[in-house]
């Protein structure tokens, strides 16, 4: 045991080298000293995961002066209930053990041999170290960081009414919490393929499961591989997709090209069929598609969907609902991601969407869903046009029908975003949605567009502009105080503090205006 001053001393002692010994019998020796007492641990029961094991420890080290310190601020080990020997006591302090290694007359504790003695057992300790060492090089560094074991990255939840039993695929409630020098690559959503008896039993339990995933190196930051990303459900690994279009997020090229293909099984949009479209000469139905963000920047320049049917086909498909999901197939090449072929699955059948390319002279922007039911009305079947009158004024268009949509009396009008765009009105902002009805007065000095159902906006006080952020129902959420205000990405944004004596301040903060601390995200519910 290593608990009294005199076994510190004298372990202290044992690692020192004697003038007479040389390196290499001094390294052989220090080598060859077997594993003593360290520090105390501490198992985290608020990150604790039952099913797959993974606790991360909080280790308190002895004052051994002679040791260089590890430069690492997590640790975890893998402790299943099923290779556990009894309980875990989360108050208690477990013994932490290892060997050493000499380098010259440094002694350094070898990682790979940390362990720490949970009722007897020992339980190897694994070091998250994300800095980069001295005289590491690029390719090391990258080497090491992908072969740290999979951690936590973030929580899910099931929520049956985003299954779609069409496809077997559920869009997951997700919420990224990683260490500090963790990148988040930009995602539309997270994702899962399940059948739909599985999935019964999934939801049927309503808990949060931790998601786990690797680690990666793009342009020198440290980011989570996105095709590493998986929970733990009955004791076995089960696989989640992200709406994730870059293959620079993913470390195999192979996962990048699984992923793409299981994006084809989530709905890109909604197609309404209207029985005043059907042509009964051709058996051709035309259709209204509202595409979804993510999948609006492949098919821009796409329109005049179609399908084709028989009178009965289009009979029944109209009255067993006349909305229907529509999917993209996308193809994988060395031009990057093209789509494939479109289709729209209904309750009996899947059917090929037809569509033409239209002219590149007219700049068109697609109609999307942002999940707001409110908007499909207005925006079925329409591409959206900005357009500036004579008079100097915006206004949209429909650009195929060349039809006056939201008329041109804006001194400015932005995209869309969320089912809204920002206007300005004699140097005052505010919000309209796709019926060109104003949501949010323009009251406000700046604003910027929406995100994650939050905006940021600028008034001035007592001659100085600051920032804050409203809702999509015009409330103020989060109060005017900052020198500067981001867009929320994944729950957080960036901004920043200014006092009167005091340099700007770059703060995180979450959607209910509280200060994000990135060391306790990790952990973070």
């Amino acid at each position: 045991m290593m608990d009294g001053k005199f076994e510190i001393n004298k372990l202290q002692e044992q690692l020192k080298r004697d003038p007479f010994e040389k390196y290499d019998e001094y390294e052989k020796r220090i080598r060859d000293i077997k594993a003593v007492n360290i520090a105390k641990g501490t198992l985290e029961e608020e990150n604790y995961d039952d099913d797959y094991g993974f606790c991360y420890i909080k280790i308190e080290w002895y004052g051994i002066n002679s040791v260089e310190k590890l430069k690492s601020e997590y640790f975890f080990c893998m402790i299943s209930r099923k290779n556990l020997n009894g309980d875990v006591d989360f108050n208690e302090k477990y013994d932490i053990s290892c060997k050493f290694m000499a380098v010259g007359e440094k002694v350094y504790i070898d990682n790979e041999s940390l362990n720490i003695s949970i009722n007897g057992e020992n339980y190897k300790i694994y070091c998250v170290n994300l800095y980069r060492q001295a005289f590491e090089s690029n390719e090391e560094f990258k080497a090491r960081i992908t072969t740290i074991k999979h951690i936590p990255v973030g929580r899910i939840k099931f929520n049956k009414n985003n299954y779609d039993i069409k496809t077997s695929s559920i869009i997951l409630n997700s919420e990224w919490s990683t260490i500090r020098e963790v990148n988040v690559p930009k995602s539309y959503g997270l994702f899962a393929i399940i059948n739909n008896v599985t999935i019964k039993e999934i939801c049927e339990r309503n808990v949060e499961y931790i998601l786990y995933g690797k680690l990666m190196i793009i342009d020198k930051m440290i980011s989570i591989d996105m095709g590493s990303l998986f929970i733990m459900f009955e004791d076995k690994p089960m696989e989640i997709f992200s709406v994730c279009l870059n293959d620079i997020d993913f470390y195999s090229k192979s996962k990048f090209e699984d992923n793409i293909k299981s994006i084809s099984t989530i709905s890109a949009g909604k197609v309404r069929l209207s029985p005043s479209k059907y042509d009964f000469e051709n058996l051709n139905f035309s259709v209204d598609v509202i595409w979804k963000k993510w999948a609006s920047i492949f098919v821009s320049d796409l329109c005049s969907f179609s399908i084709k049917a028989s009178k009965d086909d289009a009979s029944i498909l109209y009255k067993g609902g006349c909305v229907y999901d529509v999917y993209i197939n996308f193809e994988v090449n060395e031009d990057g991601i093209s789509v494939d072929s479109i289709e729209t699955i209904t309750f009996n059948k899947s059917i090929k969407l037809q569509y033409e390319i239209q002219s590149s002279e007219v700049v068109v922007s697609p109609i999307i869903d942002n999940g707001s039911s409110n908007d499909i009305d207005f925006g079925m079947g329409l591409n959206l046009m900005r357009y500036i009158s004579d008079k100097g004024k915006y206004g949209y268009m429909d650009s195929s029908k060349r039809k006056i949509l939201i008329e041109p009396k804006y001194d400015y009008i932005g995209s869309f975003y969320e089912g809204v765009a920002r206007i300005n009105i004699n140097d005052d902002w505010g919000f309209i949605n796709l019926n060109g009805d104003m949501v949010i007065e323009p009251t406000f000095t700046m604003v910027k567009d929406f995100h994650e159902g939050l905006a940021a906006f600028s008034i001035k006080k007592f001659g100085v502009k600051k920032w804050g952020y409203v809702n999509l129902s015009g409330k103020i959420v989060i109060e005017a105080k900052y020198s500067e205000a981001g867009d929320f990405y994944n729950g957080i944004a960036s901004v920043k503090l200014q006092g009167f004596f005091m340099s700007k301040k770059n703060i995180y903060i979450s959607k209910t205006g509280k200060v994000v601390n990135y060391k306790k995200m990790l952990t973070a519910k």
